[in-house]
């Protein structure tokens, strides 16, 4: 795999945001947060069930 691409690519793991950064995540239908990506960012990230509003440093769709 090359590395010549514009994109920083991230380490395995997440374990904290800087105060610049935003966590995208999948979520799935029903909007519940509860395992990988999104209960990371459901308990990390303050991301809440059914977001109508964008929580302050994640973001699920």
């Amino acid at each position: 795999m090359s590395n010549n691409h514009p994109y920083k690519i991230i380490p395995d793991r997440i374990i904290k945001l800087a105060k610049n950064q935003i966590f995208v995540f999948g979520s799935n239908t029903q909007g519940r947060h509860g395992a990988g990506s999104a209960l990371f960012a459901r308990q990390y990230c303050n991301a809440e069930y059914v977001d109508i509003l964008p929580s302050l440093k994640a973001w699920g769709f």
